[in-house]
């Protein structure tokens, strides 16, 4: 959770809100991004990927990833949708 909620203040709009969901099936944080994502969203989940290439040498692209993992061995799934907002969910797997 730690680098989920991280990069949406890392990566947020500058006057943005971050927003955190919890229901019983669902978990998701979304955030107003800053600048274009330049990848397909599901993509972002694999590892050395970043979403803004102008970011240099910031970052690794593995953060998602790892998160991604942590998830999943503990039977979640996340998905990650762009679209107004960023949008990382995480779903309890059946």
């Amino acid at each position: 959770f730690d680098n989920l909620i991280n990069n949406a203040i890392v990566y947020s709009s500058e006057n943005g809100s971050i927003v955190i969901n919890i229901s019983r099936k669902c978990i998701e944080i979304s955030n107003p991004y800053k600048k274009q994502i330049n990848v397909k969203p599901k993509k972002l989940l694999e590892p050395f990927v970043k979403g803004d290439d102008s970011r240099g040498n910031a970052g690794t692209g593995l953060g998602l990833y790892i998160a991604k993992e942590i998830f999943s061995v503990n039977g979640f799934s996340v998905r990650v949708e762009v679209e107004e907002v960023f949008k990382v969910r995480i779903l309890k797997r059946r």
